[in-house]
């Protein structure tokens, strides 16, 4: 997947996110008992949206801190200002610090005459919270192997990873699912400049690490454009990633530093070139009629076709035109070769023909379109060609 391809998906997401917002703040949404958030105006009135589920702790309060700006559904606490939180302030603000997770034996047996049941299962377990004391603090169930990897863990294990000496900085930390999962997001330490001496836009990456209790999965710390803040930014983050490492809970695992310091590290080399192209790209200025000859190269109509292929082609092309003049996710780039391209993949992930079949919805369809790269022509995947094919225009 290309990192044009990322930021466009990622914009249409954050621009979700906004518009979820503002229905908040002029009081067009409501929340259901499970916390999810329902519109009662809009296009989706009725339905819930964010499906955000932030967990409570036993006195009812959101277990989730955000550094800069509060989330999108304005749940939990917020450090104001220009500096993210330290690892005692996120465990602090967000609540996480206050509760551990415990492996504790199952028993089995159980009937009407007794309180417990008299058989002790082997090499499994409970997986529960402390803080809690009612149904909800079980969390899963877990082989005698599995290491439980606590929170305050896990944030030493990025601090160690990012080289930051105990100076981690971290932008969200949150606990979804009634706990049985941590996500905490932090900025890569390095930036990526697109032409500094002009339109100086900048894409701050995120290193975004997801922790499981109920046995369900590995932890794994992706690259990714979007700040963890529900279950749906870390669904959408995943699915955006540009790098995954992650690892099994063993009793080493969190100790594969090295190992994962590697994987991120291509990351880091990977976006310097990327942001040597993408800054070529945006200092290169291209004209309306310059995109519709690129038009006729990406989307060709044979001189001979019918009117159904003419017709579709010609709709094709008239979208990417509007995209590429009109969208607002190309509003500071709009005639150059980067907002051409910008413009080109959003086309292909959100406005290109899927075929949804019996088990996906069309969301699914395009969110795999976007992770696994679209139209894969001699090996090589659309984006990369179109990336490539413009780039070569300039010469």
């Amino acid at each position: 997947m290309t990192e044009t391809s990322t930021q466009a998906a990622a914009d249409r997401y954050q621009a979700t996110l906004d518009s979820r917002a503002q229905l908040l703040a002029e009081g067009g949404g409501q929340r259901t008992a499970d916390g999810n958030l329902r519109a009662t105006t809009g296009w989706d009135a009725g339905e819930v949206i964010g499906k955000d589920g932030i967990a409570q702790n036993a006195s009812g309060e959101f277990m989730a801190a955000y550094a800069r700006k509060p989330a999108w559904h304005s749940l939990g606490w917020v450090k104001e200002g220009d500096e993210p939180m330290t690892i005692e302030e996120a465990l602090t603000m967000s609540g996480l610090g206050g509760w551990n997770v415990e492996k504790r034996p199952l028993f089995w047996g159980l009937d009407n005459d007794s309180v417990m049941g008299t058989g002790k299962a082997h090499n499994v377990f409970a997986t529960v919270r402390t803080d809690i004391t009612d149904d909800a603090a079980y969390l899963g169930t877990v082989g005698h192997r599995y290491q439980v990897f606590q929170t305050e863990e896990v944030m030493s294990f990025l601090d160690e990873l990012l080289g930051q000496n105990g100076q981690l900085g971290v932008e969200s930390a949150i606990a979804l699912e009634g706990g049985r999962k941590v996500a905490v997001s932090c900025y890569l330490p390095k930036n990526i400049t697109l032409d500094p001496g002009g339109r100086a836009d900048v894409i701050k990456p995120f290193i975004q690490t997801v922790n499981s209790f109920d046995g369900s999965g590995s932890m794994y710390s992706i690259v990714t454009p979007l700040r963890a803040e529900c279950s749906n930014t870390v669904r959408w983050g995943k699915q955006l990633a540009t790098a995954k490492w992650s690892t099994r809970h063993t009793t080493n695992g969190l100790q594969r530093t090295v190992e994962a310091r590697r994987q991120m590290g291509l990351t880091l080399d990977y976006y310097e070139a990327f942001e040597k192209d993408a800054t070529a790209m945006i200092q290169t200025p291209m004209s309306d009629a310059e995109f519709d000859r690129f038009l006729t190269e990406w989307h060709p109509l044979d001189a001979d076709a019918g009117k159904a292929i003419t017709t579709r082609v010609e709709k094709k092309r008239d979208v990417a035109r509007r995209l590429f003049r009109e969208s607002p996710t190309n509003a500071r780039i709009t005639g150059t070769m980067w907002g051409a391209a910008q413009a080109l993949i959003e086309q292909e992930d959100w406005f290109s023909e899927v075929r949804v079949g019996k088990t996906l919805t069309e969301d699914m369809v395009r969110a795999g379109r976007i992770l696994d790269g679209a139209g894969v022509e001699k090996g090589q995947d659309r984006k990369s060609q179109l990336r490539e094919r413009l780039l070569a225009t300039r010469r």
